[in-house]
């Protein structure tokens, strides 16, 4: 099975959930075969349906938002539109990809010589019981803490701006969430530092708190989630980091992640500060000058201004900082290097 990552793996895990077992990102409870392509018949599938065996599959390959594995003229397909909404684009098949499935045989077909999976039964239970919980708990007006799985930016935004909202695999269950730009974080998130931890991250569990319903301009219904909610209720703020060690005038290094929204500034953000950024400019004596600046170099700066109460700090950059720099050239490097040996 594929890697699961964590976006707030320092943190505590909340669930309301308690079913005994959890959705398709997980395993569940073993399997009682793990398919060998060079072995299988039609006639192998139908005895596994007949049983109602659970199986474990790696796919081979994706069209639109279906998985199939081909061996000589017999293929397996399996359907995501339940786990992943719609067409699985481009840049997040591989994390559909890189994983095994726990499956039961649908049908087979033997004119056509496929086989079509579906999801167990057990997951298809819970996923009436978790729904069951979360509009119980939205009625009564109960806050629930729950974790799900990044699928990936929100395109089709309706009110939003695209790409400013992210959608959620609630606890692979396929039950639809969206977590806004205005809910992911404890204070200020630039949209393209959002974007960029959305890109890097889909597959990855983030947790986060229900807090309503909502109609998508394609006419889905999906729970509404907050980030916030569930780092407000685990007591992480990177402001009171940020209270308890820097002050005004203090020097950091500071990494660029977007263009700023007024004219001659920046966003950025300290590495080991977690869902912080602050606004940056060059400052007068530095020489810099805005075409010098570059979304993902690192600068030396000093805090000109800062309220943690209202979570505001601005930075004066005031040259570019060698050591963060030739860091992040070195971890290009060994990404190039290790590219390089794969190909080989």
């Amino acid at each position: 099975m594929g890697k699961k990552y964590e976006i707030d793996s320092e943190n505590e895990v909340l669930t309301d959930l308690q079913l005994g077992v959890t959705g398709e990102y997980e395993s569940i409870g073993g399997t009682d075969e793990q398919i060998q392509l060079k072995y299988t018949t039609l006639e192998y599938f139908q005895q596994l349906k007949e049983e109602g065996r659970i199986i474990s599959v790696h796919f081979t390959g994706l069209r639109g938002s279906v998985l199939f594995a081909v061996y000589g003229d017999l293929e397996l397909n399996y359907s995501l539109s339940s786990q992943y909404f719609g067409r699985v684009d481009r840049e997040h098949s591989l994390s559909v990809l890189d994983r095994d499935y726990q499956l039961t045989v649908r049908e087979v077909m033997f004119p056509e010589k496929k086989v079509i999976l579906q999801a167990t039964s057990q997951t298809s239970m819970n996923r009436k019981k978790a729904l069951a919980i979360i509009n119980e708990k939205l009625l009564e007006k109960e806050p629930i803490y729950l974790r799900g799985q990044i699928i990936s930016l929100q395109y089709n935004s309706g009110k939003n701006k695209p790409g400013n909202a992210v959608y959620v695999n609630i606890e692979g269950l396929g039950i639809l969430g969206i977590i806004p730009i205005s809910r992911w974080s404890t204070g200020y998130t630039g949209e393209g530092f959002f974007q960029e931890i959305i890109r890097k991250h889909v597959g990855s569990m983030v947790n986060f708190m229900v807090t309503g319903k909502t109609w998508l301009p394609d006419g889905r219904r999906a729970f509404v989630l907050s980030r916030r909610g569930y780092l407000e209720k685990v007591g992480y703020n990177p402001w009171n980091i940020v209270s308890k060690t820097l002050r005004v005038k203090s020097t950091v290094i500071v990494r660029i992640v977007e263009d700023g929204k007024s004219e001659g500034s920046m966003f950025g953000a300290i590495d080991g500060i977690g869902d912080l950024n602050m606004l940056c400019y060059p400052a007068d004596e530095s020489g810099l000058k805005l075409q010098d600046m570059h979304v993902g170099k690192y600068y030396y700066g000093y805090i000109q201004k800062l309220d943690v109460e209202k979570k505001f700090m601005r930075v004066r950059l005031t040259a570019l900082a060698k050591q963060g720099n030739e860091l992040q050239e070195v971890k290009n490097d060994v990404q190039e290097e290790c590219v390089n040996n794969g190909d080989e």
